[in-house]
Parts: C-alpha cells; structure tokens; sequence
C-alpha cells in the first residue's frame, strides 16, 4: 500500500508536468490558456499593488 501512495505522490506531478511540456510543443493555445493565462494573471495579481505603489 505504502508503494502505491509513494507512486501517486511523485507519479502524478512527473505525469502533470510531462503532459504540460506536450501540451506545450503539441499545440501552444492550449497551453497558453490552461497554463500561461493563469500564471501570468497570477503574477500581475501579485506584483500590482507594488507596482502602483512605485508608481505614485
């Protein structure tokens, strides 16, 4: 039981990050709008107030 629990721990982030890099080369919209959109989004929800900030 322990070595399936082990498997699934680090299976499923290597299949994630596998599947996002095929995504990626395979066909770049969708990796756009599934991976990048958000992660960008992310970035500038994070690094706004700052920004205003050093702007005023």
């Amino acid at each position: 039981m322990m070595d399936l629990i082990t498997l699934a721990e680090l299976g499923a982030p290597l299949a994630a990050i596998g599947g996002a890099a095929y995504v990626r080369h395979a066909n770049p919209a969708a990796y756009w709008s599934t991976v990048g959109l958000p992660v960008s989004v992310a970035r500038l929800l994070a690094s706004y107030s700052s920004t205003m900030d050093a702007a005023a």
